[in-house]
Parts: C-alpha cells; sequence; structure tokens
C-alpha cells in the first residue's frame, strides 16, 4: 500500500467521490496503479484524504460497478486484472462485453464539451418527435456496411439501449391478450425478460450448427400462435454461431407462410461477410415487410451511452416511435447531440473497424 498515490483532490470540481473516483480512474490509466494492485482500506483512504468514510466507499463502490476496480471478501479492494474486453485475464467474465477502448473515450470527451454549447431549449425542453434528424440520417450511414435492405432516416426509431429497442418492438407489434414469441432455447436472457415485461410467453426454438432449426421453428407455430420470432443471426449469444445464408431464406419463408414478425438482434455491430468479405444480406434484407433490426453502439463502441436503434419493418416505424413517445418521451437530446457527433465524424466507423 505504500505506492498509493497521494490522490489531491484540491483542484478536481464535483463531490468529493466523483473526484476520488476520477483520480483513482486516472491513476490506473497512467501507470500509477497496476492491475492487481490493493488500494487501502475505506478509512485508511478517509484519513489520508480528510473526507469521510462514506466518500470513499462510494467511490470504490462507483468504480466496481464499472469493473475498474474488483472488491474480494475478507481480502479488500483491488484494481482489477480485467477491464475491458480484450484485455488479458486469469477469470473469463462472460456477464457483460465491454468495449475496450481504442480511442473512444477521448472522443466522448470531446463531444460532451460541444454537447454542453446546445441551445438553451434542448437542455431545458421535453425532446420532440422530430428531434433526432441528424442522428437517425447519420445511422443510415453507418449501417451502410451492412446488407439490411433499403431504409431511410424515416424508418428508424431510437431507444435506451438495444434492450429498449427491443421492447418498443415488443409494445409495437404484439396483439392480444397471450401473445407468443418464439426465442433461440440458448440466448441472451434480456429476450425472455423484456417477453414477460409485455406478459408474453416465449417458446423455445432448437439451434443446429447452421442457425434456429426450421422444423423446431414450425412446430412451434403448430402448438403456439407464435407472433415473433427474436434471434442473433450473427455471432449469435451465447453459442457464436452465425446462421447460414440458406437458413434464413428458409426461416423467411416459414415467416411468410406463418405470418410472423423477425427480431434480428444485432449482437455485436459488426456485419456478417462471405469469404470474399461481401456482406451476407440480413433478414431486414431478405424480408423487409417483416424484419425489424434491432441493434446499438454498446459492444462495439460504448455501453454507457445508452443508444439503441430500429430499422423497422418496411412503413410500420411510425409504431416504434410511438412506443419510446409514450414510455420515454423519446431519447435525450444530450445523448442525441453526442452520439450525433461521433457518427458523422466517423469516429464510430473507425472504432468499429479497429
Amino acid at each position: 500500500m505504500d505506492t498509493i498515490p497521494d490522490f489531491d483532490l484540491s483542484a478536481r470540481e464535483g463531490p468529493k467521490y466523483l473526484a476520488l473516483s476520477e483520480a483513482i480512474r486516472d491513476a490506473v490509466s497512467g501507470g500509477q496503479l497496476a492491475a492487481g494492485a490493493q488500494l487501502p482500506p475505506v478509512r485508511d483512504m478517509a484519513f489520508r484524504l480528510s473526507v469521510t468514510p462514506g466518500t470513499v466507499a462510494r467511490a470504490y463502490q462507483r468504480l466496481t460497478d464499472a469493473g475498474l476496480l474488483e472488491a474480494q471478501v475478507g481480502r479488500g479492494t483491488f484494481v482489477a486484472t480485467r477491464r475491458h474486453a480484450g484485455a488479458s485475464a486469469a477469470v473469463l467474465d462472460l456477464r457483460m462485453s465491454t468495449a475496450a477502448d481504442v480511442g473512444q473515450v477521448a472522443a466522448i470527451r470531446k463531444a460532451l464539451i460541444r454537447a454542453a454549447e446546445m441551445p438553451d431549449a434542448e437542455l431545458l425542453d421535453y425532446p420532440t418527435r422530430d428531434a433526432g434528424t441528424d442522428l437517425r440520417a447519420a445511422l443510415v450511414e453507418y449501417l451502410g456496411a451492412f446488407d439490411l435492405g433499403a431504409f431511410g432516416p424515416d424508418d428508424i426509431a431510437l431507444g435506451h439501449g438495444a434492450q429498449h429497442a427491443y421492447i418498443l418492438v415488443l409494445q409495437a407489434v404484439l396483439r392480444g391478450e397471450a401473445p407468443v414469441v418464439a426465442i433461440e432455447e440458448l440466448c441472451y436472457p434480456g429476450f425472455r425478460h423484456g417477453a414477460r415485461l409485455v406478459r408474453a410467453r416465449t417458446v423455445s426454438v432448437a439451434l443446429d450448427d447452421e442457425g434456429p432449426v426450421t422444423a423446431s421453428l414450425e412446430a412451434a407455430c403448430d402448438t403456439d400462435n407464435v407472433q415473433v420470432f427474436v434471434t442473433s443471426a450473427y455471432a449469435q449469444n451465447p453459442t457464436t454461431i452465425c446462421t447460414s445464408l440458406a437458413r434464413r431464406q428458409q426461416i423467411v419463408a416459414l415467416a411468410r407462410a406463418r405470418n410472423f414478425q423477425i427480431i434480428e438482434d444485432e449482437t455485436y455491430g459488426q456485419p456478417d461477410t462471405d469469404a470474399a468479405g461481401k456482406p451476407i444480406p440480413n433478414y431486414r434484407a431478405l424480408a423487409p415487410e417483416r424484419t425489424w433490426y434491432v441493434g446499438s453502439l454498446a459492444k462495439n463502441y460504448s455501453a454507457a451511452l445508452r443508444l439503441g436503434f430500429v430499422v423497422a419493418a418496411e412503413g410500420r416505424a411510425g409504431e416504434a416511435v410511438q412506443a419510446a413517445q409514450q414510455t420515454s418521451f423519446g431519447l435525450s437530446m444530450p445523448i442525441k447531440t453526442v452520439v450525433t457527433e461521433l457518427l458523422t465524424r466517423g469516429v464510430a466507423t473507425q472504432v468499429r473497424e479497429d
């Protein structure tokens, strides 16, 4: 503990717990605190800095929640040995996927500074339905690397992260008192939780090496009134299966025959390509009249921004936009401004490619 830096909080603005959080974060990123280094106990650190133990505890907890620190019962608080995706680790943590910092943190800080110059009304008023036009246009360009079929800014609805966007689609398309949502037998648990929130029942679809088994999905349609099928065509979570083009085409044919919608979850924000590097058609390209493509910037850029989006089925974006307006009055204007800045300057695209 003698190697712990002397944190000077006097020059830092804001609450003391935030000042201490940033001081520790700076020491880790600057190399003064190495991975595995133990921090002083809460009371010892409080005595060093002449602050309350509650201030230190709050700072430690904030950084632990962010994954920068880890608390070990009976031992103390340490700088985490696994801080971001891609870092070496003795223990593999599959609870979440965090983007590695390849320059976007500095870009986000600059965008936040520029966002502070927003017009007063945008910092005071509720967002309107038309707000975010520039962001939706920027998303169209950002998604140009994917084969999603024809779509434009008016086909996009915005949400607070992909999970929120997924729930917006369910709210828009499910009908009746007991709707049924088909999901892959091994899948991201948020799909089940989201269905429960809208009081829908889920049925499981088997997987094989090519993706969802068409016969299993058809059997679910035979026994239940499946209204929506939720799938991740690329790097499926948790199996990493990439659904073959032939299997996608089979599922699209079944969706048309049985009249259910498809929610295509963009798991990692990377286009699925063939051996020649050409994008493989997404479900949205194969069945634009019934596919809702849900994505975010969380896993390949920043989970903190909470930006999710839906490329809606043809002519149906208004339903998802209405759901967003009714649940949260839309995306916050500061977030829209920051993300628009990052997209229009090409920063998000460059980070994805890196």
